[in-house]
């Protein structure tokens, strides 16, 4: 109820009188002014934690967040990209913040702006951790959902090198090969997959599929199988059995 909420507020306001850098305190305090209307007061207190630990993930997610609820999305980006091109900060942490910015834009892919601003700061983090293989996945998603199929492939393929054990880097890659009709890169990249990620059911489906419309059809029926008999999801399955015919 918002009574209890106002009675939290007046003890975190004590707690940060007594211990005015305790960055736990300033993020709490700032959730439960956002929660009760008071998104000055939450701006006003991320700022000061900010200004403590420029670079602290927790104050730079709730104040992005509020950035996005007042659709303010240049201030939303420019605080997020700031925090991933930050060459000091290490990858791990700026991993959630970007999952968070790819997350906002998924929930509204109109929004151009927004879409602009996801761009830019998946780039700024690949750029400042050009060695952090789920940078390069999450860039390759992105560019994926918005179209760009060419950028999202160059982005899977560093992902790969990066990270050969990522799954999902792997399917998507093969996806998009096999959307833009490049059977025969399919193969070579589906092959290496296998080799990276053995027994998925969906590499070997996809490297099955790059055979049959190559009519290869002995190949196909080969990577079909194998498919067929790796652990996967039943609704999954049905489609591999389909496609056995």
């Amino acid at each position: 109820s918002l009574g209890v909420r106002d009675s939290a507020i007046t003890q975190l306001e004590l707690l940060r009188d007594i211990d005015p850098d305790n960055l736990s305190t300033l993020n709490l305090l700032s959730e439960y002014y956002s929660r009760t209307g008071r998104e000055g007061n939450a701006k006003e207190v991320l700022n000061e934690a900010l200004s403590r630990n420029a670079r602290d993930p927790q104050s730079i997610l709730n104040l992005a967040g509020i950035f996005i609820e007042d659709q303010k999305w240049d201030s939303a980006g420019a605080l997020i990209r700031t925090f991933l091109g930050d060459k000091v900060i290490l990858p791990e942490e700026k991993l959630s913040i970007a999952q968070f910015l790819y997350a906002k834009q998924q929930e509204s892919p109109l929004n151009e702006q927004l879409k602009k601003e996801t761009g830019w700061a998946l780039d700024a983090f690949t750029e400042s951790s050009p060695e952090y293989g789920p940078a390069f996945t999450l860039a390759g998603q992105y560019y994926a959902q918005i179209g760009e199929t060419e950028k999202a492939i160059e982005k899977l393929e560093k992902g790969n090198e990066l990270l050969p054990q990522d799954d999902i880097a792997w399917r998507l890659r093969l996806q998009l090969l096999l959307s833009e009709d490049k059977l025969e890169e399919a193969k070579r990249v589906g092959i290496e997959a296998d080799k990276n990620v053995p027994d998925d059911s969906f590499i070997q489906f996809f490297i099955g599929t790059a055979y049959l419309l190559s009519d290869e059809n002995e190949n196909a029926v080969t990577w079909l199988e194998r498919a067929s008999r790796a652990p996967a999801r039943k609704p999954f399955k049905s489609v591999v059995f389909s496609t056995l015919g």
